[in-house]
């Protein structure tokens, strides 16, 4: 089944635009927020003085089509969370690949950005709590966990099944899973079923 090898949130209506890649009047948004945020984050905690006169702005490089990670930066927009903290959510956008994952490591983030892992993780769990659900996912499996927890599932098997059973349900082995997992075999299809369901 195709579906489990594929990031589900690529059919979200908030597609990337296919010629931001290629436009000329874009720069690297990533890098614009580290030198705008971070580089001026000094060490006892507080911003360095910059030209807050410069023509240089986020808004300078938005798509006039909305893309899925403007869309999640308009989200964390309109939380109500220090500047610092939605910096380092807006950069966790900017470094998730096209299925939405974020697939750089958070130690490697910390490094990057010479800040506390605590406030990546922090930042991370955020970002994870946008829509659509699943965002923000390292893999697959943390993709559908975050979908059914966003969902309010809270069926402890739903995620033993994420967790171990994925191959298996793919194929619609359901006597496999629930020989594995201790259950009959309708339960097994009835909580395929959910997974499946999952955007």
């Amino acid at each position: 089944d195709k579906e489990f090898s594929e990031n589900p949130l690529l059919e979200s209506k908030y597609e990337k635009n296919e010629d931001e890649n290629k436009a000329q009047d874009r720069i690297d948004y990533k890098e614009m927020i580290k030198y705008l945020e971070f580089d001026q984050y000094d060490s006892k905690g507080g911003y360095q003085a910059y030209n807050e006169d410069s023509e240089i702005t986020p808004f300078t490089f938005l798509s006039n089509k909305q893309s899925l990670k403007e869309y999640l930066h308009e989200q964390i927009g309109e939380l109500k969370i220090d500047k610092l903290l939605s910096s380092v959510c807006d950069y966790i956008i900017e470094d998730m690949d096209e299925k939405g994952y974020v697939s750089t490591s958070l130690e490697a983030i910390s490094g990057e950005l010479s800040l506390p892992i605590e406030l990546i993780n922090e930042a991370l769990i955020l970002v994870q709590a946008l829509e659509p659900l699943g965002i923000g996912a390292r893999n697959l499996r943390e993709c559908l966990k975050l979908q059914l927890k966003g969902r309010g599932i809270k069926d402890e098997r739903l995620f033993l099944m994420v967790d171990n059973q994925l191959e298996n349900l793919a194929d619609n082995k359901f006597p496999a899973i629930a020989k594995e997992m201790g259950i009959t075999v309708q339960e097994a299809q009835s909580l395929g079923d959910i997974i499946k369901s999952l955007e």
